[in-house]
C-alpha cells in the first residue's frame, strides 16, 4: 500500500480520525507492516501488549479464554487501543482467519507522535474521554438495575 493510501486508511480509524495529516504520515512511515498467514497467532491472552495493530486487510478472530466470547475483526479495526498509551496485557488471543496485513504501532511511537503533535493528542484524548463517559453511564445503568 502506498504511503498516501496508508495515511488515508489511518484517518478513517476512529482513534486517529482527528489526527493531523503530518502525524498520520509519521505514524505510517514509522509503523511496521506485517503480512500474516491464516492460522497464525498475532498475540496471546496474557502476553504484554506493547502497542496496537491496525488491520489493513484480512480478518482476525479474537477470542477470550476468560468468558469464551469471540468476535471477528477486519480491515479498519484497531486492536489494542489502550495499549497504545499504557502498559497492559492482551485480554484475548488473536488468530488470523484469512491471510491478513496489519500495521503495528508501538506504544513508544504513539507517545512520540502525541508529544510532537499536540492537536493530535487532544483529538486522541477526546476519543478516549467520550468512550470513558459512555462506559461510566452504562455502569451507572447497571448499578441502578442491581439496586
Amino acid at each position: 500500500m502506498a504511503l498516501n493510501d496508508e495515511v488515508a486508511f489511518l484517518s478513517m480509524t476512529p482513534v486517529f480520525k482527528g489526527f493531523e495529516r503530518d502525524a498520520l504520515r509519521r505514524l505510517a512511515l514509522s509503523a511496521q507492516t506485517r503480512l500474516l498467514r491464516a492460522g497464525e497467532v498475532l498475540y496471546r491472552q496474557g502476553d504484554p501488549a506493547e502497542g496496537g495493530f491496525v488491520i489493513m486487510s484480512g480478518r482476525i478472530d479474537i477470542e477470550s479464554a476468560l468468558d469464551g466470547k469471540k468476535f471477528l475483526a477486519g480491515a479498519g479495526d484497531l486492536l489494542g487501543e489502550l495499549s497504545l498509551i499504557i502498559e497492559t496485557q492482551w485480554p484475548s488471543t488473536a488468530i488470523v482467519r484469512d491471510s491478513a496485513s496489519v500495521m503495528r504501532i508501538s506504544r513508544s511511537l504513539m507517545l512520540r507522535i502525541l508529544a510532537e503533535f499536540p492537536a493530535s493528542a487532544v483529538a486522541c484524548r477526546d476519543v478516549f474521554a467520550r468512550r470513558l463517559g459512555r462506559m461510566s453511564s452504562e455502569l451507572e445503568e447497571i448499578r441502578q438495575v442491581l439496586l
